[in-house]
């Protein structure tokens, strides 16, 4: 009788859904969302927190510039960090995940009362009698 070994699952991601649900999440436009899912797929160890997103590696999703958008709307919106910024001396981008997302949060509603002005007339111009 031989000894069978158990079918592996594929590869996959967890994402929680405390970032799902939330406000800052809600905000991001779908292209940041997408670069945020294959920044997050970069990140294979659960001790590690560091990734590189390259423009050619995001080129075959969409365009530079939209890449561009959606890393300033993600760095702006707390869930990535910048470890070392790319550019001269062909240096690359060095992302990090980040919780700061979560200090975003839902505006409260505004309540409007309706203002009476010191002579006793009403905002819609009727006197008081």
């Amino acid at each position: 009788m031989s000894h069978r070994k158990k079918p592996k699952n594929p590869p996959f991601m967890m994402m929680p859904w405390e970032i799902v649900d939330s406000y800052a999440w809600e905000e991001l436009t779908n292209a940041s969302r997408v670069a945020y899912l294959h920044g997050k797929r970069k990140i294979v160890r659960s001790d590690q927190n560091e990734f590189t997103l390259t423009y050619s590696e995001m080129e075959r999703i969409m365009d530079r510039h939209t890449y561009a958008k959606s890393i300033s709307q993600l760095l702006d919106m707390g869930f990535w960090t910048m470890h070392q910024r790319g550019g001269l001396y062909r240096r690359i981008n060095v992302f990090g995940l980040s919780n700061e997302w979560r200090i975003h949060k839902r505006p409260s509603s505004v309540n409007f009362h309706t203002v009476i002005s010191a002579d006793s007339h009403t905002v819609d111009g009727q006197g008081e009698t």
